[in-house]
C-alpha cells in the first residue's frame, strides 16, 4: 500500500467517525442542532482532505484534535448512554493517531512534488539525521526503516 493510499484510509475513517458521531447526536438531541453538526462534518472534510493532499500542519492539526477526542471520549465513558460507542471512537482515535505517526504517513507528508524533484521519475528524497546530522537519500536506504546507516539514529 502506498503512503498516500494509507493515509486515505485513515481520513476516510475519520470521516465516517464524525458522520456517525453527527448522526448519533441528531438521533438522541433531534434537528435543534443540526447546522452545528453539519459544519462540524465540513471541517471534518478539510481537514481529512488536508490529510489527503499531504499538508504537514493538517496531520498534526488532527493529531491534536483526536488526542482531545479520545480525553473526552474516555471522560465521558461512564456517564454516556451509549458507552459502547463513546468506547469504539476512542479506540478509533488512538488507532488513528498512531497510523499518522508511522513512517508511511510520515514518508507522505514529508513527500517532495514534481516541481521540487529535478528528475520526475526519480521520487527519492534526501533524508537528515536527527543526531548527526548526516544526509541520505532514500533510495540508498537497505530497508523500509528510516535508521541512520552511521549511528542508528532516526532519519526524517
Amino acid at each position: 500500500m502506498t503512503p498516500k493510499g494509507f493515509v486515505s484510509i485513515i481520513a476516510g475513517v475519520l470521516v465516517f467517525c464524525d458522520a456517525t458521531v453527527s448522526a448519533l447526536y441528531i438521533s438522541e438531541i433531534g434537528f435543534a442542532k443540526i447546522t452545528s453538526q453539519g459544519i462540524r462534518f465540513f471541517l471534518t472534510c478539510l481537514l481529512a482532505y488536508s490529510l489527503i493532499k499531504g499538508w504537514n500542519p493538517g496531520r498534526w492539526i488532527t493529531i491534536v484534535l483526536l488526542g482531545l477526542g479520545a480525553i473526552l471520549s474516555i471522560l465521558n465513558v461512564f456517564g454516556s448512554m451509549t458507552q459502547p460507542v463513546v468506547l469504539a471512537l476512542f479506540l478509533v482515535y488512538v488507532v488513528c493517531i498512531a497510523g499518522l505517526l508511522t513512517p508511511d504517513a510520515r514518508r507522505h507528508f514529508n513527500r517532495k512534488t514534481n516541481s521540487d524533484v529535478k528528475n520526475k521519475f526519480d521520487v527519492s528524497q534526501d533524508l537528515k539525521c536527527n543526531y548527526c546530522d548526516l544526509v541520505v537519500n532514500e533510495k540508498n536506504l537497505d530497508s523500509d526503516l528510516l535508521v541512520c546507516p552511521e549511528c542508528r539514529g532516526l532519519l526524517i
